[in-house]
């Protein structure tokens, strides 16, 4: 298709557009995306204007009434001058900040989008995402590293890039809220929730047959609807196929990965709900800190539902395959390079000189008595009757260690009594929390610490039994006038788990002791206030040990250190085998990083085959200390590429070239904080509001004055945005709005003192809601066409007259795709009469001329009336000589960019071509190298499953084949400029201050 340029001057035309040009109708402007294919069918345009880029609309020429050929209405208008040079400087920097491009591969452009504090190292995911033709992507970074931010750049970048119109999030259902609240606040972007609400208030508005997934363009889901067809069916009718375009973020991957205790794991019904699902989207990225479980076969139908293109299921996965798309990082080594992380301390709490008959102690005993007659009685059994028992007894036996109440439930039915009298009884380990509590929380005086405390149990009954015995026991005199412990279990609301980790997290709020089960366990973020966290019972799966641990050993995490706590009884020798299994494990998170996951898993299996019998406790201890590396562990190594040198080594190059990286894009697109405070003043002052000044540390906060904003209803959803919670279920607005007050805001991360973030402080940024609708009044059409673009100020940055004209080069690809924008400008010597003298040419002193033009409209003050009147009154004559040179710059420019864009999709082409005729290649090789031996190992569910996937080679290979003819071709014509337009800005006159 012939690229239509708009540099050129040319006549409004009356006649129907083609293709790739530009008119304008119903008060905007648009591109002609493809003509009619018959009489009766209309133009396809896409719009071009910034508060409306990319909606379409089909429209009949003839009949639309002010419908005409973009013409020489905007470059007419710069003629006319006297424009104030805060509006104008406000309206340049919108502008610029709202440029931008997918033809530099390497320019980070999201992070200046962002309420983050952002480290170098979250940048590598993002860095590997925009080198990935179709962004497949695994982050697998430790736990607490953020990868939740990590997604969010590069969800951004994406959006930026227009790659990305339409993203799905996949998470666990306790997180849901917390991915809607963090994208909202940190990177401006809007998701909703799929739920059974959202469905019955869609169903309410639009009718019964709405389909819910074509309401928006970003939306989450949780993991247990996936397999749910009320919630699933519509989201592949929209997908059809394939959706170009298209993003699935999958938190917590790993739950897609088969699984199982022998040889060969076996997909579960999530694994193929989320196959059927994920092959439809174009770029994926999965979330996980344990990718790996130590099956191969698992690991690599994992990879496979991430990239089809690069991984086939069933074949081995190698370690230099993985590099492109997954990033992995501990947090071990960050903090070695330096990155402020706390440092874990594991600390047992020894309990001993119990008396004998202590009721933990006592029943210990007897339950060991009982497994010894037990597998008397169960000897004669059948191999999967009797493994039945055992699994009986193991149960038993996890309650009891846990707590007495759990383990008196369990026997409610027998020992009726028991739970009658032994719930309520005090153990060793309350009285050690309720004298580490009165010690560290409390004061001498009974009043409540700033300090925090999580405790963490396995059951519920001990998780009620814990929060009984505290409330009664630690009797501070202000204990039933504030809320000082609460519970987050399984049974807790979604939005009453919301509303607890905002106060945990809150300093204001009087929470102090937090008793969780392993409901929370995973992504929730409670580091804010706390860095104390007590195991009262330990999980036999390591991996949940770990799990509990991230809850504070995470990033923001403001201490030096978190202590991580769990119990010991000396005199009971089933304590001496979780104890070893938590130092081994401990040890191997060391040593082996996330891989070091799989053989405590394996030690744990082994426990949980047949409990721990109290007389070999010593030697089952004894060889968890001593277990190796078996050979799932190995695999585990092997295939995420895991040895600790060469990670390190990998980690401290990756961080030099990230942070360099990330310097040359601060000088190219960043955002200085102090100028976006300044465009956000003027636009709210025009806006009618205001605010007053405050600071947090060295961070300047302002509070909005919500008085001001009253008089116009269309402010309150935007300033309910940044109050301190969101309504409770039932809660009336007004009461709400009286009782949660407005939050102040900053420009910058509002740091406290110790390190912490002002949590009564939002950081706002370009894409928050505020800053957008504020900024949006700049580059509004109605703006555009009142501002006075021929701006003339006073400036001491430079000796002599000099005027400057600006414009927009705008490229843009199939269905008006914007490949690439940027303000471009000519500047020259002014003078009152003979043509001008046009300053050296180059992207060096393009950027020069802007850089100057920006720094003197920060300090400028308007020309006095004579001095504009005398620069304007040449205006048209200036613009006449200026605009060729500036159009000149723009059609060379188009061509440096691209021919950099069809250099890049040609790469990307034979790249992709290479490795889909290689995996084509190896699944053949692969398919003829098995000999069937290890079917013979397998068991018959694994042997059905290792059939299946086997069978899907040929599948995949057919697939990867029709791929290769269709992919590179889609990739070279992605790259291809459909249309060209350079817009003019603005023309601005720089008048000695003297």
């Amino acid at each position: 298709m012939a690229d239509t340029q708009s540099t050129g001057r040319a006549p409004a035309r009356a006649g129907p557009p083609g293709v790739g040009q530009f008119v304008s109708l119903r008060g905007r402007l648009w591109m002609v995306e493809a003509e009619p294919d018959g009489p009766l069918d209309g133009h396809l345009l896409a719009c071009i204007d910034d508060d409306a880029s990319g909606e379409e609309a089909r429209i009949l020429w003839s009949a639309e009434v002010d419908a005409r050929l973009h013409d020489e209405e905007a470059w007419d208008a710069l003629a006319r001058g006297g424009g104030d040079a805060a509006s104008f400087s406000a309206y340049l920097r919108t502008v610029r900040w709202r440029t931008a491009t997918a033809a530099e591969r390497d320019l980070f452009q999201a992070p200046f989008r962002a309420g983050i504090r952002l480290d170098p190292y979250q940048l590598l995911p993002l860095r590997k995402a925009l080198r990935l033709p179709r962004v497949n992507l695994l982050i697998a970074d430790d736990v607490g590293l953020g990868k939740t931010v990590e997604a969010g750049l590069v969800l951004r970048e994406l959006l930026l890039r227009r790659r990305v119109d339409y993203t799905v999030v996949l998470a666990p259902a306790a997180m849901t809220l917390q991915w809607r609240d963090e994208l909202q606040s940190k990177f401006g972007l809007a998701f909703d929730i799929v739920d059974a609400a959202y469905l019955k208030a869609l169903r309410r508005r639009r009718g019964y047959g709405a389909n819910p997934w074509a309401a928006g363009s970003r939306f989450i889901l949780s993991h247990r609807l996936l397999g749910d067809e009320a919630y699933v069916a519509g989201l592949r009718d929209l997908l059809g196929g394939f959706r170009a375009r298209s993003l699935l973020i999958l938190d917590e991957a790993h739950h897609a990965a088969p699984a199982g205790g022998g040889r060969y794991a076996i997909e579960s019904q999530f694994t193929r709900a989320l196959r059927d699902l994920s092959d439809r989207f174009e770029h994926r990225l999965f979330l996980s800190a344990t990718p790996h479980n130590g099956h191969a076969n698992s690991f690599a139908t994992l990879l496979e539902l991430l990239d089809p293109q690069r991984f086939t299921r069933g074949v081995p996965v190698r370690p230099a395959d993985l590099e492109p798309v997954m990033v992995r990082r501990l947090k071990s080594d960050l903090r070695a390079l330096g990155e402020a992380f706390p440092e874990r301390v594991v600390e047992p709490v020894v309990l001993d000189d119990l008396p004998a008959d202590a009721p933990e102690l006592v029943l210990a005993r007897m339950l060991a008595d009982y497994r010894v007659l037990r597998e008397a009685r169960t000897a004669a059994l059948p191999g999967a009757q009797a493994a039945r028992a055992r699994l009986g007894f193991v149960g038993l036996q996890q309650r009891l260690l846990s707590s007495i109440p759990a383990f008196a439930r369990t026997l409610r039915v027998h020992l009726d009594g028991l739970d009658r009298t032994m719930p309520e009884a005090v153990d060793a380990r309350i009285r050690w929390i309720l004298d580490w509590a009165r010690a560290h929380l409390l004061d001498g005086d009974g009043r409540w610490r700033d300090r925090r405390l999580i405790l963490f149990t396995e059951y519920e009954d001990t998780r009620r039994w814990l929060q009984r015995q505290l409330s009664v026991l630690l009797d501070p005199a202000d204990r039933h006038e504030a809320r000082r412990i609460d519970s987050f279990t399984g049974m807790t609301s979604t939005e009453r788990r919301e509303d607890v980790k905002r106060a945990f997290n809150d300093p204001a709020d009087p929470l102090r002791i937090l008793i969780c089960t392993d409901a929370a366990r995973e992504g929730i973020n409670l580091q804010a206030q706390c860095h104390d966290l007590i195991h009262v019972d330990l999980p036999w799966n390591p991996s949940r040990l770990e799990q509990r641990n991230g809850r504070i050993d995470r990033k923001l995490q403001p201490g030096d250190n978190v202590t991580c706590r769990y119990f010991v009884y000396a005199q009971r020798p089933e304590d001496v085998v979780l104890d070893a299994l938590v130092r081994k494990t401990e040890l191997i998170r060391r040593q082996l990083g996330s891989a070091g996951q799989v053989l405590g898993d394996r030690i744990a299996e082994r426990l949980a085959g047949g409990g721990i019998d109290r007389a070999a406790a010593a030697t089952l201890a004894d060889r968890i200390r001593d277990a190796q590396a078996d050979e799932r562990v190995r695999a585990a190594v092997h295939d995420l590429g895991d040895g600790a040198e060469a990670r390190l080594a990998r980690l401290r190059r990756e961080q030099a070239d990230l942070a360099t990286a990330l310097d040359k894009a601060r000088d190219r697109v960043g955002v200085d904080p102090h100028e976006l405070q300044s465009v956000v003043d003027l636009a709210l002052s025009r806006s009618g509001g205001g605010w007053g000044p405050a600071t947090v540390g060295t961070t300047p906060v302002f509070a909005l004055d919500e008085a001001r904003l009253a008089h116009d209803p269309s402010w309150a959803p935007l300033l309910d945005d940044l109050r301190t919670r969101p309504p409770k279920p039932g809660e009336r607005p007004g009461e709400w709005r009286a009782d949660a007050m407005v939050r102040r805001v900053s420009f910058a991360p509002a740091i406290l003192p110790d390190g912490r973030d002002a949590g009564d402080v939002v950081q706002l940024h370009l894409e928050h809601r505020l800053v957008r609708r504020l900024l949006s009044q700049f580059v509004s059409a109605g703006f555009r066409q009142g501002l006075e673009r021929a701006c003339v100020i006073r400036t001491p940055a430079t000796p002599s007259p000099r005027v400057v004209l600006l414009g927009r080069l705008a490229l843009y690809g199939q269905k008006a795709v914007r490949l690439h924008e940027e303000v471009l400008s000519v500047a020259a010597d002014w003078r009152d009469d003979g043509p001008l003298r046009v300053l050296a040419e180059g992207r060096e002193a393009e950027a020069r001329v802007l850089d100057e033009l920006i720094a003197a409209l920060r300090t400028a003050e308007d020309a006095d009336p004579q001095t504009a009147a005398r620069a304007t009154a040449r205006s048209a004559r200036d613009v006449a000589d200026l605009r060729p040179p500036l159009t000149e710059r723009a059609d060379a420019r188009r061509e440096r960019v691209a021919g950099d864009l069809v250099r890049r999709a040609a790469a990307e082409a034979r790249g992709l071509e290479t490795l889909l005729a290689a995996r084509i290649d190896r699944i053949r090789r692969e398919r003829g190298s098995d000999d069937g031996q290890l079917d013979l190992l397998l068991d018959p569910a694994e042997a059905r499953q290792r059939a299946a996937d086997r069978r899907s080679w040929e599948r995949a290979a057919t697939r990867l084949g029709e791929e290769l003819v269709r992919e590179p071709a889609r990739l070279r014509g992605a790259a291809t400029i459909h249309a060209t337009r350079l817009e003019p800005i603005g023309l601005v006159y720089l008048w000695p201050a003297a």
